[in-house]
């Protein structure tokens, strides 16, 4: 979904659904389903602090009519977590996990949805510096995922892109440029060129090329990306500043300090404005501008 179409459904699901609580009652299904969908609405708009404080609300209205163990309440904690982590919040993996333990309980290992849990906890491992335990439930769900949904199905297609980019730092920099060239081939040909999910694919494919040895013909893949990326995304929407921001670690390795440097100063402005200042990528960027200043001022 696009973030315009996202920022619409949104905005005719806001005030339907308060009117529905007003009527039915906070607990009532029809209006845990609207909640539930506007969360997902505001998230893919960008705003995941916003999306985080619905799904925060929205578990405890599920817990209280289904109880903790139901599948319903159990996947509304899978998108806590998913929110948590894109606001920047250490609580994304403690929502995934216990998410992951109560849907393979109630529904199976196998089940699409246990599996999309387990590569959404895989997911936030990584970034909470388990990059190990990341890389082993991604290989293991992969796996999975192919054996009960079939090699080509999108979620096996996602484990397989996401072992790529764990693999990627660990030095296994081919292969990730191999399956992210699958994945982006595979979704463009099911889904379009301009689908999110096939501009994803392609972002980290161009990016993997600088590792693996190209570094300005990534940067230079990248900046062609960026376009497509803020037209469909929206230019605040946090994917599309963590394109931004892959594109300054390429051009230090071609020693293109002061265009990095141009690049993270306007990027760090506008993560701080988008994502606030405490945010962890919006740290990263503080701290990578900090040390490209200092390459660059160098005699």
């Amino acid at each position: 979904m696009e973030a315009g179409a996202a920022a619409t459904a949104r905005d005719r699901l806001t005030e339907p659904a308060a009117r529905a609580a007003r009527e039915l009652g906070p607990d009532h299904p029809l209006v845990t389903d609207a909640r539930g969908l506007a969360a997902l609405c505001r998230g893919l708009t960008g705003d995941a602090a916003g999306a985080r404080d619905a799904c925060t609300g929205l578990v405890v209205a599920l817990e209280r009519r289904l109880g903790p163990a139901h599948p319903v309440t159990l996947n509304a904690l899978a998108d806590l977590g998913r929110w948590s982590g894109e606001a920047g919040d250490t609580a994304a993996v403690d929502a995934h996990a216990r998410a992951v333990a109560g849907l393979e309980a109630a529904l199976g290992r196998l089940h699409q949805d246990t599996l999309v849990a387990r590569h959404n906890l895989a997911y936030w491992q990584g970034p909470a510096g388990e990059r190990g335990r990341a890389v082993e439930e991604f290989a293991l769900a992969a796996r999975d995922a192919e054996r009960a949904l079939g090699a080509d199905h999108p979620t096996t297609l996602t484990y397989r892109v996401n072992l790529a980019y764990w693999q990627g730092p660990a030095g296994e920099r081919g292969r990730a440029v191999e399956e992210f060239a699958l994945a982006a081939r595979e979704a463009e040909r099911a889904l379009g060129a301009d689908h999110p999910t096939t501009l994803t694919y392609r972002v980290n494919l161009a990016y993997w090329h600088g590792p693996a040895g190209d570094a300005a013909a990534a940067s230079t893949e990248l900046a062609a990306l960026q376009p497509a990326v803020d037209r469909v995304l929206g230019p605040d929407h946090p994917r599309a500043l963590r394109t931004r921001q892959q594109r300054p670690e390429l051009l230090h390795h071609v020693g293109r300090e002061a265009e990095a440097t141009a690049v993270l100063t306007a990027l760090l402005a506008d993560m701080a404005r988008v994502q606030g200042a405490a945010h962890p990528r919006t740290r990263e960027v503080a701290d990578a501008l900090s040390r490209t200043r200092e390459v660059a001022d160098a005699p």
